[in-house]
């Protein structure tokens, strides 16, 4: 809520604090002057009812502004929490994409691939930087790990699909991404094997011990 709105309520809230304790005064004379004479006639018990009834019409007012105003604080303070919870999701979206890059950094700067891990050979046509990797490929495999989950939470996603190749064996996935039904498959005891044209997905899937290629699935 906007603070001109806020402020607006809190003076309603104290406007009605004011009425409040105005009637609160007036209800306790009524009261006080009346306890004091030897007998109390119509009038007087009139005074007092009055009194009372303002009091409790003040009561009224001073409950509703004040719930407003606290309602339209929380509301407000839920909005700056909401706020933040976005800039957060958003900080873990680049923290994952400077992973990833740094990812891509190590194994191209490695001296020597790792044994059995050779980085995959650079795809006939595909814009690539020194590694061989494509262009801005590692932001792709950080997108997927912000936005479409994590490998472990997709690969249990697509192990109902595993049952579909059973007893079938030299099993191609196209398009194999990280490696998640790759590494399904292998559970299951099916051998296959994943190109894609990401070759920083490939990475992630071969370090995993996955069977991924970088390839074009045309070629």
């Amino acid at each position: 809520m906007p603070s001109d709105e806020l402020d607006a309520l809190g003076r309603q809230r104290r406007d009605a604090d004011v009425r409040y304790n105005t009637a609160l005064t007036a209800l306790d004379q009524a009261v006080v002057t009346a306890s004091r004479l030897p007998s109390v006639d119509r009038d007087q018990r009139e005074l007092v009812a009055t009194a009372l009834m303002g009091f409790l019409q003040q009561i009224t007012a001073f409950v509703e502004t004040k719930d407003r105003e606290l309602a339209a604080a929380s509301d407000t303070r839920i909005d700056q929490i909401a706020r933040e919870i976005d800039s957060l999701s958003e900080l873990r979206a680049q923290v994952g994409v400077l992973q990833r890059a740094t990812e891509m950094l190590k194994r191209s700067s490695a001296v020597a691939p790792a044994a059995g891990l050779n980085p995959p050979a650079p795809i006939a046509g595909a814009a690539t930087s020194v590694s061989g990797a494509g262009v801005d490929d590692y932001k792709y495999v950080a997108f997927e790990d912000a936005f479409r989950g994590s490998d472990a939470v997709i690969e249990e996603r697509v192990r109902a699909y595993v049952p579909v190749f059973a007893g079938r064996s030299s099993v191609l996935d196209i398009g194999c991404g990280r490696g998640e039904m790759l590494a399904a498959l292998k559970d299951g005891g099916i051998t296959a094997r994943g190109i894609d044209l990401n070759t920083e997905m490939v990475a992630v899937a071969r370090e995993r011990g996955l069977d991924a290629t970088g390839a074009d699935a045309l070629g």
